[in-house]
């Protein structure tokens, strides 16, 4: 529920613009890194 309510906030995943202009390849994919970040995220909350 906590993760949920992150995604609530403003921000984007769109990483299109980095590739672009700056040739960004990202070594994991924006979902994989978002599952790892809600993990974290959700360990970091728990008892709070």
């Amino acid at each position: 529920r906590l993760a949920v309510q992150q995604m609530n906030k403003d921000f984007t995943l769109d990483i299109s613009r980095a590739r672009q202009y700056l040739d960004y390849r990202p070594q994991t994919s924006v979902w994989a890194a978002l599952d790892e970040f809600c993990s974290w995220w959700k360990a970091q909350h728990d008892g709070h």
